[in-house]
């Protein structure tokens, strides 16, 4: 049998616009005033979508501010907090569609996708945390040691653990580490640092955690010296340390001295570098190896307050306090990263995240979206038609 030249071409075009509709998407977000931003990374000349958040006050629609956005590792999700730190909204990343939104009487600490996608974690300021699962009912469990802590911030790493960072009325905050096993966190692991501490980072591609602890005693500086410019300031804050731990055990692996209480810190995705800023060099920060190693110090218009790595480790982006979003890209040697674009006409913008590869459009989603509708008919889980099934009963 033969086939006429026409269908041929007619099959090779079906063919070319499938596979070039599949190639994955790599996107960032900046949550602003009343809005987010989602860029395709390469593309930042105008953003792809733009997503709206309002609030209702006294029956009239406001613009509220963005405070926090995510993406889930899994490329499914993109979680936003806002509303004065109280409301979430998840948006599906295939059509950008509101899958879920819920508003809390308590503000919102921190949120965390697990691997895969399957758990989402909430901390509060003055209430338990929640950890959610999304396939299942909605229903929230945890563990009472959870309940009792204030935590002040909560996250999962690449094999599944949930850590988070507990903070006490003294100088002796502490931190732990749980495996979720059916319904329940087990295997709980803490360690009380003995000091306070200001910060935790955590890497979704790893096991291992940053934390920003504040020294009581006075320490001896042992630490590579940072750029010349520095100066040291007169009204100098205690010395902290970064000290690495590994979460199955807790167990300390490196530790550095650090001149001054450092903010923001942000461990990349890949586990492979540390970006944080220093009230030492206000417009600078600084990029260390996992390994603590000084490789590379960057500026930016104003002192940094938001850094986000990309999954691949590949791009790195600085919200600075003047409001521009500055995005590097690592070159070949990880000692430099070119200044590739500055992000400048933006509103009140607060939170920058970066999302994994995303295949947008491919057959096998197409082919999902259809087993979600037969999922929609029953209530709970992340992809039930109402959105108050994923929080019922919180």
């Amino acid at each position: 049998m033969k086939i006429s030249k026409q269908i041929l071409l007619l099959l090779f075009s079906i063919i070319f616009v499938a596979a070039a509709d599949c190639k994955p998407k790599l996107y960032f977000a900046i949550g602003q005033l009343g809005k987010v931003d989602v860029y395709e990374v390469g593309e930042w000349n105008k953003p792809i979508e733009t997503l709206t958040l309002e609030v209702v006050v006294d029956g009239e629609q406001k613009k509220s501010q963005v405070n926090s956005v995510l993406f889930s590792p899994g490329g499914n999700y993109l979680a936003c907090v806002f509303g004065s730190n109280k409301k979430i909204r998840i948006y599906n990343c295939q059509d950008w569609t509101v899958a879920r939104e819920k508003q809390y009487d308590k503000k919102i600490t921190s949120i965390s996708f697990s691997p895969k996608d399957k758990f989402f974690a909430i901390s509060f300021e003055g209430r338990v945390p929640l950890v959610l699962d999304t396939k299942d009912d909605g229903k929230s469990f945890f563990s009472e040691t959870i309940g009792e802590a204030r935590w002040k911030k909560l996250g999962f790493t690449k094999s599944g653990y949930l850590v988070g960072l507990s903070k006490s009325e003294g100088d002796n905050d502490s931190i732990g580490s749980w495996k979720i096993e059916g319904k329940k966190l087990t295997g709980e692991t803490t360690l009380t640092l003995g000091t306070e501490a200001t910060e935790i980072a955590l890497s979704p591609k790893s096991d291992k955690i940053i934390v920003l602890a504040k020294e009581t005693e006075e320490i001896s500086k042992s630490a590579e010296e940072y750029p010349k410019k520095k100066k040291k300031s007169k009204d100098s804050k205690p010395e902290t340390y970064l000290k690495k731990f590994d979460v199955k055990k807790l167990f300390k692996e490196k530790e550095r001295v650090i001149q001054e209480t450092t903010t923001p810190i942000e461990f990349s995705s890949g586990g492979k570098y540390l970006a944080f800023g220093t009230t030492q060099l206000d417009n600078y920060f600084i990029i260390l190896s996992n390994k603590f190693e000084y490789l590379k110090y960057l500026t930016t218009e104003k002192s940094p307050k938001r850094f986000a790595f990309s999954f691949d480790d590949g791009y790195l982006a600085a919200l600075d306090n003047s409001g521009n979003v500055r995005i590097y890209k690592k070159a070949i040697n990880e000692n430099n990263w070119e200044d590739l674009k500055t992000l400048d006409d933006l509103l009140a913008p607060s939170s920058i995240a970066f999302s994994p590869k995303i295949k947008v459009g491919s057959i096998k989603q197409k082919e999902k979206k259809k087993s979600d509708i037969k999922i929609q008919k029953r209530k709970g889980g992340l992809l039930s038609s109402d959105p108050e099934d994923f929080f019922e009963g919180l």
